[in-house]
């Protein structure tokens, strides 16, 4: 939503997310859930009946490049990965660090 230009405010347990063209003025409200989620409830345009709403839940979550990489490669190991990037094989990799973490699907595979 940040990213559309809209602004989001998390304060009281509540997310408040404001029109980008008139700032105070409310586009959605999402109550914080036990989960920590925010169930998003939206109109819908699409329905007939103006009352209409349909639930959306929204998460975010950061992945590490090195990690995201990995996994866009096929698992590739990180030597291999770094290689890639000193030898400039790969458009847009980013420098590879190497991870002191196992991958759960490398050691299933293992």
């Amino acid at each position: 939503m940040v990213g559309n230009g809209h602004a989001v405010d998390f304060a009281k347990n509540v997310c408040t997310i404001m029109d980008k063209c008139n700032i105070k003025r409310v586009f959605a409200q999402a109550k914080m859930m036990e989960n920590r989620m925010f169930p998003l409830m939206i109109p819908h345009r699409r329905n007939l009946c103006q009352n209409a709403r349909t639930q959306h839940v929204l998460q975010a979550k950061e992945i590490d490049t090195n990690w995201l990489w990995h996994l866009r490669m096929g698992h590739l190991n990180f030597d291999s990965l770094r290689m890639l990037q000193q030898k400039g094989l790969v458009h847009g990799l980013p420098q590879i660090e190497k991870s002191s973490k196992v991958c759960e699907g490398c050691l299933l595979g293992k």
